[in-house]
């Protein structure tokens, strides 16, 4: 408060998301971790003798269902992002009972997914690997004044505000994906997309900006 008539107010938060989860797939019965989980034959053996992943039969279906272990742990699915958001507001009283407001806010957020999955249990299928790396950037900026008029009415109890204002709102984004498949070694997961034999590459951008 700068004094009996004007109040400032603002306020950041800015936050670190990651996620190294597993790619679920739920539209796949044959690359779904959990359901090969639950389909799983009893009694099965999960390794080879030499301490790899079983690769036979593994499912109580008639379909050669993928080790449910290598899906899990064969296949990389890591989630890196930022999100900042900010606002600062005056409050001025012209009036005993007019009250302006100015207040500017932004949010601003970037994510980067990368994925990498091993040839035995990429979802490409046909023994080819497969990694994705996408980026995305957004940011929307708000910019709003109103009016606030209180009338006071008799018993003092009851009041009745009348309310006008405008706003300005500004959004933009960015992004883009590089896929990659036939990698010539799996040890490099998706750090090296360069390496890949067959490359796919797209990008967007788009803004608007919304006036009332």
């Amino acid at each position: 408060t700068f004094s009996k008539s004007t109040v400032l107010g603002m306020n950041v938060y800015t936050a670190r998301i990651t996620s190294d989860g597993t790619d679920r797939l739920p539209g796949s019965r044959t690359l779904n971790p959990l359901y090969a989980t639950l389909a799983a034959s009893p009694g099965r053996a999960a390794y080879n003798a030499d301490g790899t992943y079983a690769q036979t039969a593994f499912s109580r279906d008639t379909q050669p269902y993928k080790n449910p272990i290598g899906l899990f742990t064969e296949r990389e699915n890591d989630l890196l992002g930022w999100r900042t958001l900010g606002n600062v507001s005056i409050d001025y009283n012209v009036l005993d009972n007019l009250v302006a407001r100015l207040n500017t806010g932004f949010d601003h957020s970037t994510s980067t997914h990368s994925q990498y999955q091993t040839p035995e249990y990429s979802m490409m299928g046909s023994n080819m690997d497969w990694g994705n790396i996408e980026e995305s950037k957004g940011s929307n900026f708000l910019l709003e004044g109103t009016l606030n008029y209180r009338f006071k009415l008799l018993p003092d109890a009851h009041s009745l505000s009348l309310l006008a204002g405008g706003s300005i709102q500004y959004d933009d984004s960015y992004g883009f994906s590089l896929d990659g498949t036939n990698f010539p070694t799996s040890k490099t997961s998706y750090y090296n997309m360069g390496s890949a034999e067959n490359q796919t590459i797209s990008s967007y951008r788009a803004d608007q900006t919304i006036i009332s």
